[in-house]
């Protein structure tokens, strides 16, 4: 599933397609919840995700693997923020 966390950002596809390809619903409703949308808030991006367990492990994943990559320090701050908001939920 993890792989799919940016596809509806990154690609032509839609939800229901995947539904379509066979992909579980609830990893459907995970890549929805990962996926950004234009006028969104970070904080409240952060509260959707953490609404589901699947959808706060792939992201945690995702900011640890990014901020293995070379961050700027406004990354790294925005990601301690991701990481403590979404670490409550475990």
């Amino acid at each position: 599933m993890a792989w799919l966390h940016d596809v509806l950002e990154d690609c032509p596809v839609s939800e229901s397609e995947l539904v379509e390809k066979g992909i579980p619903e609830k990893h459907v409703d995970a890549v929805r919840l990962l996926t950004k949308t234009k006028g969104v808030a970070y904080e409240d991006y952060l509260e959707g995700v953490a609404s589901s367990e699947l959808a706060s492990v792939v992201k945690i994943a995702d900011m640890i693997s990014n901020l293995a990559d070379n961050p700027t320090r406004r990354q790294i701050k925005k990601y301690a923020q991701g990481l403590e908001r979404l670490s409550r939920n475990f």
